[in-house]
């Protein structure tokens, strides 16, 4: 299926050959009808006898002051209809119809010279010569044209052929699996709600289906209608209207986007690649404010040029973009720059939030020509390089490319090793990660755990948050943890619960062995239960701690861990047969001072194993 779409200056006949061609009047509006002028977008379709399939027709207005809603109907388009009136040859919004239909790519244009019955053969021939040259001018000579009386039934007929055989000529819409469209109108139709209206872009959408607004908001498709039929299913590049579910209408504007897939965010800052309009003589500045027109939808924007002043030729630059709202759009939506009513640049956008820094740095100027070029494999390198890791999922939405494509680039830059390919069981995506930085990542960690065995000798291991924040401190906790998870696999590396060390580390202990030896002999001869550390290196008590051997107790008092142990075995056997305990009688219990009770006790209470009422403890069970 396709759309088409009319453009031209303000009364050359782009609504009458509408008309003759379909027998639907484009213009809807009662204005339209009163000052016999385009205003809006109109809406037609014939049907292609070639293929038994409809075409879409969007008429858009001619005059000056309405190239803003021109917009909003032609960037869809697949084949523009150029209407020129013989009486009055090539005019202003000729020219800037024609510029903005080669800024937006659009494939084909048919010439179409009207009025050719109030039209000598003198006038009809030089407008052909003048509009051909001018096509030239924008690179489609090869166009074909056709001189046309609108009202004559044998040239309409020649006009629908011609324009079906175009279409034949075009290539099949790319097949993606998300569904999108921007809208173009919106309103309430009672007793079947909000209804929309727009080009189906990409992929297909189905009655009953779930759909999203920008993205975000959920809603679901009651019913479809494609050129006043209800359908069950409509395929891209059909002009479709849609009615929606659990949204109201004042909730959307013309330009939202409508998708098939949860987009979890929406942006306010842009990477296109641009030209100048041919006919724009001057210059646009750095930090500019523009309009830039995406789909149907028109946005204010701060233009930065990174290391530019300004643009004043009309060879490609790329552009940072920012934009006063955050909405939904895609990679390779068409843009069109727009400022005080003069049409002066155009392209494609190549990617979606993006900072300043990043859009200034070399790597990423790669990667937007490598995009730019369609160098599928080597921006996929690039975008992989950029962010160090980053799902398949991500990829595919800042790419947006064929998944098989990119699974097969992938594969290339895996045997390459230029990437590691791992399979995360945690969110069952992919992480694609670049070598390089991984390997610099691996030493990192080596280097961070030696450093810490060397300062901590007696340790067993650095904490995995410590090390994780320290290695990874610009991911969020889910995805810092899956890395360091992945990276921990290096058998260089032992895991004991919540700690890591390296395995060939010797924890440089030997500094310390006479000394620990004879500590642990002294405690282990004394029968005193109480420890004096106040001599004792403080990473030599840590060590003695996590071996067991000593406990600390409250009030920074230490005493013998198998002291601790059987003094609360001894305590529970006193609450099988009581409901309380004084500190009297734990302290003839435990056969010892009453500085080394309360501190005892302090401590099944931060244990949670007894509970302090008044002076008395409960057994907390």
């Amino acid at each position: 299926m396709n759309v088409i779409g009319t453009a031209g200056h303000v009364d050359h006949g782009k609504s009458t050959i509408i008309k003759n061609l379909t027998s639907i009047d484009p213009d809807r509006l009662k204005e339209e009808k009163e000052r016999e002028m385009t205003i809006d977008l109109g809406f037609a379709w014939l049907n292609n006898t070639n293929t038994n399939e409809p075409v879409g027709i969007i008429d858009v207005p001619g005059h000056e002051d309405l190239v803003d809603n021109m917009l909003k109907g032609v960037f869809a388009i697949d084949l523009a209809l150029l209407v020129v009136a013989a009486t009055e040859s090539i005019k202003q919004q000729t020219i800037e119809h024609l510029e903005i239909l080669k800024l937006l790519n659009i494939p084909r244009i048919i010439l179409i010279v009207t009025k050719k019955d109030l039209a000598s053969e003198e006038m009809i021939s030089r407008t052909l010569s003048d509009t051909k040259n001018l096509l030239k001018d924008y690179e489609y000579d090869e166009s074909k044209n056709i001189v046309v009386d609108s009202t004559n039934t044998e040239d309409i007929n020649k006009l629908k052929n011609l324009i079906f055989s175009e279409l034949d000529e075009l290539a099949s819409p790319k097949i993606t699996s998300n569904a999108r469209m921007y809208t173009d109108r919106v309103f309430h139709k009672k007793g079947y709600g909000t209804i929309v209206t727009g080009t189906l872009l990409e992929g297909k959408l189905e009655k009953g289906q779930d759909v999203y607004l920008n993205g975000i908001t959920k809603s679901r498709i009651r019913g479809l209608q494609t050129y006043d039929q209800n359908v069950n299913t409509a395929n891209a590049k059909t002009r479709l209207a849609i009615n929606l579910t659990n949204i109201d209408k004042n909730s959307i504007s013309k330009g939202d986007h409508i998708t098939s897939e949860f987009i979890p965010e929406l942006n306010n800052s842009f990477d296109a690649i641009i030209k100048l309009s041919k006919s724009f003589k001057k210059s646009i500045k750095h930090n500019s404010t523009i309009q830039a027109f995406i789909g149907s939808r028109q946005i204010n924007c701060r233009l930065i040029l990174g290391n530019l002043k300004e643009i004043n030729d009309h060879t490609s630059h790329y552009v940072h973009l920012r934009s006063d709202k955050k909405i939904s759009c895609k990679v390779n939506d068409p843009i069109i720059l727009r400022s005080s009513g003069e049409t002066i640049a155009g392209g494609e956008i190549l990617n979606t939030g993006s900072s300043l820094k990043l859009f200034k740095s070399s790597i990423y100027k790669e990667y937007l020509n490598a995009l730019s070029k369609n160098d599928i494999q080597n921006a996929t390198e690039k975008l992989i390089n950029i962010n160090k890791v980053i799902t398949l999922g991500k990829l595919k939405t800042q790419l947006n490319q064929n998944i098989d494509e990119i699974k097969n680039n992938l594969l290339i830059l895996q045997k390459s090793k230029t990437i590691i390919i791992i399979k995360n069981n945690t969110n069952k995506d992919i992480q694609l990660i670049d070598v390089k930085w991984w390997l610099k990542k691996s030493k990192e960690m080596i280097k961070i755990l030696q450093n810490f065995h060397d300062n901590f000798p007696l340790r067993d291991g650095i904490n995995k948050k410590e090390l994780i924040q320290k290695l990874f401190p610009e991911y969020e906790t889910r995805t810092a943890r899956s890395l360091f998870d992945i990276l921990g696999q290096n058998p260089k590396f032992n895991h004991k619960s919540d700690l890591i060390s390296l395995n060939e580390n010797n924890n440089s202990k030997s500094s310390h062995t006479g000394e620990i030896s004879e500590i642990i002999k002294s405690i282990n001869n004394n029968t005193n239960p109480l420890i004096q550390t106040g001599e004792i290196d403080k990473e030599v008590i840590s060590y003695l701690i996590n071996k067991s051997i000593i406990i600390r107790l409250a009030n920074g008092i230490y005493v013998k861990q198998e002291w601790f142990n059987l003094s609360k075995e001894k305590i529970l056997k006193h609450f099988e047969d009581n409901d309380k305990l004084e500190i009297q009688t734990a302290k003839s219990i435990l056969n010892t001072s009453r500085k080394i009770t309360v501190a005892f006790l302090e401590k099944l209470d931060s244990d949670s194993t007894t509970k302090r009422i008044e002076n008395k403890r409960i057994l907390i069970k």
